[in-house]
């Protein structure tokens, strides 16, 4: 089962999007779900990149068929067209993505669960640009992550049967120095995680990186 919905400001040039899925019960070899649902959204994207990036997407697509034809069966003559195709598609995809990467873009995934044998699955996140954001910016957080705590705010939480994580020690044991944690905590049976972004700082399971 499955609903979509579509929302268009056409004052502000906005998209707004979303879809909601739920499956009762799927079963297959070594998988029974049952009750299964999640949502997903996503908020303020601006309409004209949008438009900028299905246009793109469909004469890149016109594009590529073309190519095929053309090489006729010969992958060297395929592999120097699509590396033609692809490098001047990257630059104009530079542009268009900035368009999108505006104040306020908002991902959403709430309301996720799902009961397994092992136990209950549940979770959200909400990923939202504190500002507009360019490419010359991210390369700074590359080489400082902390940096990346003042494009964005961040709000997730998930947990679920510490019996599917197998006893892996990368979930719970601290991966760079500042962390207290790992990205999941032990609390009975179950993996938990919670992170937020607070005053350009990311607090994870409660402490501070």
């Amino acid at each position: 089962k499955g609903d979509y919905s579509l929302d268009y400001k056409e004052k502000e040039q906005m998209l707004s999007t979303g879809m909601t899925m739920h499956i009762d019960t799927l079963t297959a070899p070594e998988l029974n779900v049952r009750d299964a649902s999640v949502s997903f959204a996503l908020n303020q994207l601006d309409a004209r990149g949008y438009e900028d990036f299905m246009t793109l997407y469909t004469q890149t697509v016109n594009s590529t068929i073309q190519d095929i034809a053309e090489a006729q069966d010969d992958p060297e003559k395929m592999k120097t067209l699509m590396e033609q195709r692809m490098g001047g598609v990257g630059l104009q995809m530079i542009g268009i993505y900035e368009k999108m990467m505006k104040k306020g873009l908002e991902l959403k995934i709430v309301d996720m669960k799902a009961t397994l044998p092992e136990g209950k699955v549940e979770g959200d996140l909400s990923f939202v640009l504190t500002q507009d954001i360019t490419f010359a910016q991210i390369g700074p957080v590359t080489q400082k992550p902390d940096l990346a705590f003042s494009l964005f705010s961040l709000d997730s939480n998930l947990a679920f049967p510490a019996k599917l994580a197998q006893d892996s020690p990368m979930l719970t044991a601290p991966l760079f120095p500042g962390m207290q944690t790992g990205i999941f905590i032990q609390d009975g049976s179950m993996l938990r995680h919670q992170a937020k972004t607070e005053d350009g700082t990311l607090v994870l399971n409660g402490h501070k990186i």
